[in-house]
């Protein structure tokens, strides 16, 4: 399994007057919200996440004989949305603003050629030393599937991107859900196109189930791609769909995952209905 990383832009740090503006404690709690960007299902985007275990994890811990450090930085999101640094979403997620765009992890072949096109336009002059790759450069390449020349992009190459993204508009006006379509095309236009009709199929059975009746039950595009959602089993059965999103989750968060499945039922729907369920929660 490869052990996700991102860019982190060094002299930015230490010169940006938003990060200056912070204090010590507040940047400890954007640099976690990055590494928690980098790891999740969607990247850029993090689901589930109350401001004490930011903290927490961020090794920011209660003194009740100094608690105005811990009083201050439970405004943390708030600030740093009003910094325009993260965007605090209506469904409770919290996305790193720019986050694709400063990682450029998921370019096309289209958009690596235009890129490429642009900073030769811009570099004419410049004679390149190919001694001179960078660490993070030689990175990227170990993390590609495939070397792709993007001097010579292949008419083949170009159908097949334009073939995608025919592909992901057809699956986006059948999806029920209309979240985050950025990162969901991401997403999409990394799995196989073999994989195309199973996805459109899985979509027209599960909003037959008895779960996507509720909108927010609908998991959100992105994660339900991410997920490989698709080969779910379809319940149509008179199940509370409240029990079907906590066997659900405790499929994907076994009791030895840090964020547990516990902790995200009982976030969105109270402590009450957790305990409806504790016979799934083994509690």
């Amino acid at each position: 399994m490869i052990n996700p990383w991102f860019k982190f832009y060094g002299s930015e740090y230490l010169s940006d007057p938003k990060i200056g503006s912070l204090s010590p404690q507040e940047r400890s709690c954007w640099i976690t919200l990055l590494c928690m960007a980098s790891t999740s299902s969607t990247p850029g985007l993090i689901e589930y996440l109350t401001v004490e275990v930011l903290l927490q994890k961020s090794g920011i811990n209660f003194d009740p004989y100094h608690p105005e450090e811990w009083d201050k930085c439970l405004a943390i999101l708030k600030r740093l949305e009003k910094l325009r640094m993260v965007s605090l979403n209506e469904n409770g997620t919290i996305e790193v603003i720019n986050w694709d765009k400063r990682q450029e992890h998921n370019l096309t072949v289209a958009e690596r050629v235009a890129k490429s096109r642009l900073n030769k336009k811009c570099n004419e002059n410049v004679t390149i030393d190919v001694t001179s790759v960078t660490t993070e450069e030689n990175r990227i390449e170990e993390n590609r599937e495939e070397e792709i020349d993007i001097s010579t992009p292949t008419p083949k190459a170009i159908a097949k991107d334009t073939e995608k993204e025919n592909a992901f508009d057809l699956f986006w006006s059948a999806y029920p859900r209309k979240d985050n379509k950025k990162v969901s095309k991401l997403r999409f236009m990394n799995i196989s196109s073999k994989l195309y009709p199973k996805i459109m199929e899985a979509i027209a059975n599960q909003k037959k189930s008895k779960q996507w009746q509720t909108p927010e039950f609908i998991p959100m595009p992105a994660t339900w791609l991410n997920q490989q959602r698709w080969d779910d089993e379809v319940i149509t059965s008179s199940v509370d769909p409240m029990e079907t999103e906590a066997r659900l989750l405790i499929k994907q968060f076994p009791p030895d995952n840090d964020t547990t499945a516990q902790f995200r039922f009982r976030k969105k729907y109270g402590n009450e209905n957790l305990l409806r369920f504790k016979h799934l929660f083994n509690l």
